[in-house]
C-alpha cells in the first residue's frame, strides 16, 4: 500500500522529532514475520498516541497512517511505557508493537 506523500511526510517528521525515536535499545535485533529487521537506526519509536490506534477484530487500525496491522503481525512491546510503537520503512509499517498488558 502506497501512502499519500503528505502522510508519509507527517510520519517522517514524527519519527525525526520524537525523543524516543532515537532510543533503539529494545528494538535491536527484532524482526517481523518476514524476517526483516524492525529497525535501521532512526525508524522506530513510541510515536503513536493511544487515541491514534483502534483495536479492531483481527488487528489494529492506525488512523494517522490509514493502515491496518493484523494481529499476527503485532507483538507486545518490550518496554512497559503504555505506548504503541511502530517501525516505519519505505512507506510501510515494518513492525508494530502494542502496549505491554502484562499477560
Amino acid at each position: 500500500m502506497k501512502l499519500p506523500r503528505s502522510v508519509a511526510l507527517a510520519v517522517l517528521v514524527l519519527l525525526v522529532t520524537t525523543p524516543n525515536a532515537g532510543a533503539h535499545s529494545w528494538y535491536t535485533g527484532l524482526h517481523n514475520e518476514k524476517g526483516e529487521a524492525c529497525c535501521g537506526g532512526t525508524d522506530c519509536g513510541a510515536d503513536l498516541d493511544v487515541k491514534d490506534v483502534e483495536e479492531r477484530p483481527g488487528g489494529f487500525y492506525i488512523r494517522s497512517l490509514n493502515t491496518f496491522v493484523t494481529s499476527d503481525r503485532a507483538k507486545p512491546a518490550m518496554e512497559d511505557d503504555g505506548y504503541y510503537h511502530v517501525c516505519f520503512w519505505g512507506g510501510q509499517v515494518r513492525c508494530f508493537f502494542y502496549p505491554n498488558r502484562g499477560y
